[in-house]
């Protein structure tokens, strides 16, 4: 580093190192892990302290952006996130905060005239909201919870009052409404 990221000055100076541990895709399918002895700076003139980045990396993550790219695409396949989580050489839980980090759901742009609405058991003790076109069952959104305060603000955040007057029925859990 030649200037301090925050100040701008040309006022560093060493501050010892710090290293960290980077799992990589290696030359075969056991993984990898980088050992990577990062120098820290300490600029003189704003008295804070930096760290070297490496393009290996995003900022404080320790999975290179290789593995985090084919986590994404093994994701396309529909396969477990157990199984991907095996052919990459990282954990279950870091597959799937990749993923909720770069998938992002988008509702239906249009609702349907008929809805269908159920509740169900997402992980061990939470209950997610489901709610799809009951004429081609397709998805039209899928919320972290069942709480009626979260329900009510999705459906007036992202439909307008005319559309949702527009529809004509609605299911839940198999009982018409």
């Amino acid at each position: 580093m030649k200037r301090c990221p925050l100040c701008g000055f040309e006022a560093l100076r060493p501050n010892g190192h710090k290293l960290t541990h980077i799992h990589v895709k290696g030359a075969t399918e056991i993984p990898t892990i980088l050992d990577l002895n990062k120098q820290r700076w300490w600029g003189t003139n704003c008295h804070h302290s930096t760290i070297a980045t490496t393009p290996l990396v995003q900022l404080n993550r320790s999975i290179a952006r290789e593995i985090q790219d084919s986590v994404l695409k093994l994701s396309m396949k529909s396969l477990p996130l157990k199984t991907i989580a095996a052919i990459s050489g990282i954990s279950a839980s870091s597959v799937q905060r990749i993923l909720n980090t770069n998938v992002k759901y988008c509702p239906a742009k249009k609702l349907p005239e008929h809805l269908c609405f159920d509740e169900f058991r997402s992980t061990e003790n939470m209950m997610s909201f489901i709610c799809i076109d009951g004429d081609s069952h397709s998805l039209v959104s899928l919320l972290g919870d069942r709480l009626n305060k979260t329900i009510q603000d999705f459906f007036i955040s992202h439909y307008s009052l005319k559309e949702r007057n527009a529809v004509k029925t609605i299911v839940h859990g198999g009982y018409k409404m």
